[in-house]
């Protein structure tokens, strides 16, 4: 390979793409020198360290209780402003409520059930038809307690209500000699004589299920009211709900108030001079500069590729393109775009483009070998979208792959069978020295070198 020309460009790129090693040996040089400032300069104050550590563990510990009171009143208070904002009970007058009640009566016909006349039992008629019509109620209660408020009342709600919040005003209840009360809360926005309807409604619709499940049945309404009440509870809990938000806010600025006192206040000592801070901070720049020239010098010994145009500027080998390859770290990214290879198109785009650029180059050729120095998973996953586009395209061009032709006998024998060859490399993996060995073996071959592709 003949001479390589490196630029201070590609200097920066590597620095920015290997910037762990650097930062490691910035961290390792400055924890030695700052650990060794520290242990001279504390090595004869043990009494004032000692003192100092608990001073410092007291402070901490009750900085840390405060700081957990502040995070838990915050909770709790976004809790009771959420329930503030979205419960229904919080939004009713409670100086004109509205309370809407259904009282529905559960009966048996004694033909339903059968009891022997010489039964030994001493459950009667009575108790037996009492017995029956708890468990019908039951099965209401069931019903209802797991039916979705939110669905069955989704005709009469303004908009929509969260199911804890509609049960919140919802009530129902088992009353003596089989009767279910539907009691509900309502105001201008809420009509709670339409909400215990068509609860009602909704247990009717049950009556059949209930009925297979326990006995046949009636249910008939006794009773429907309506009335427009005051209720001073209501009021007195909705400003003890509402005051709840004001309290939890005073307590959380008390808290912060304190925390900053303590943080001015933090134990201190004196005798932690500068030397430990300095050298910490030159060990930092010594342990920057050592690693960047470790970086470098590796990066001289292996020389990977930096930049998509390298190839070309080196090795005289025409660029056909590049598939996007993002970095998965913020100064990887920043030296992608230092190198001018930050992402800036899909890689339908980019394949688009490859595609072009040998159909300008490719000739009369029809079988193109693709190889490089790159793994043959990506070979033969260019190689497979290279041939696709070929079909949609309705070309006669044929891509097949092989490993690096250096190391691969039956890449040579496929170049053999091939008309001309296009390289496929990777940035910061594929290396100059190796990307030069192949092309040479390849012009032996007297075989025609297209390009190369970035992966």
């Amino acid at each position: 390979m003949k001479t390589v020309e490196l630029s201070l460009k590609e200097f920066l790129i590597v620095a920015l793409r290997r910037w762990l090693p650097i930062l490691l040996c910035a961290l390792i040089v400055a924890a030695t020198l700052g650990a060794q400032s520290y242990l001279s300069l504390f090595g004869a104050a043990d009494e004032l360290r000692e003192r100092y550590n608990k001073e410092l563990t007291s402070y901490e510990q009750i900085l840390k209780a405060k700081r957990e009171s502040m995070i838990s009143l915050a909770e709790k208070r976004t809790v009771a402003d959420e329930y503030n904002q979205k419960s229904v009970l919080m939004h009713l007058d409670p100086y004109n409520k509205q309370t809407s009640i259904i009282s529905m009566s559960v009966d048996v016909e004694p033909s339903v059930f059968y009891l022997s006349t010489d039964s030994q039992q001493t459950l009667g008629l009575v108790e037996l038809k009492a017995a029956l019509i708890e468990r019908i109620v039951d099965h209401y209660l069931i019903v209802v307690g797991n039916a979705k408020l939110e669905d069955v009342l989704k005709n009469d709600l303004p908009t929509e209500y969260e199911e804890k919040y509609l049960r919140e005003i919802i009530a129902i209840n088992r009353e003596a000699g089989g009767i279910i009360t539907i009691r509900s809360l309502g105001n201008s926005e809420l009509d709670a004589s339409l909400l215990v309807e068509s609860l009602y409604q909704y247990l009717l619709g049950n009556q059949k299920l209930i009925a297979d499940s326990v006995a046949e049945h009636t249910v008939t309404v006794i009773g429907r009211s309506s009335r427009v009440e005051v209720d001073t509870a209501l009021a007195d809990y909705q400003s003890a709900q509402r005051n709840s938000i004001s309290e939890y806010s005073k307590q959380i600025v008390g808290l912060l108030n304190d925390i900053k006192t303590l943080i001015n206040e933090k134990p201190s000592l004196e005798t932690l001079g500068f030397n430990v801070v300095k050298n910490t901070f030159v060990g930092i720049l010594i342990g920057a500069v050592v690693g960047i020239m470790f970086v470098l010098l590796s990066y001289t010994a292996r020389l990977p590729i930096q930049v998509s145009e390298q190839i070309q500027r080196q090795l005289g080998i025409r660029h056909l393109g590049g598939i996007p390859h993002r970095s998965r770290t913020l100064i990887g990214r920043l030296g992608d775009r230092v190198a001018g290879e930050a992402v800036s198109v899909s890689e339908a785009t980019a394949l688009d483009i490859i595609s072009a650029n040998i159909s300008e180059v490719v000739a009369d050729h029809k079988r193109v070998l693709v190889t490089g120095t790159v793994q043959e998973s990506i070979l033969a996953d260019f190689t497979q979208k290279m041939n696709a586009l070929s079909n949609e395209t309705e070309s006669d061009l044929l891509f097949t792959y092989g490993n690096d032709i250096n190391v691969s006998a039956s890449t040579i024998r496929e170049l053999m069978a091939s008309d001309a060859v296009i390289l496929v490399e990777r940035i910061d993996a594929s290396r100059l020295r190796d990307i030069s060995k192949e092309i040479e073996r390849i012009k032996l071959s007297n075989k025609e070198i297209l390009g190369y592709v970035l992966c």
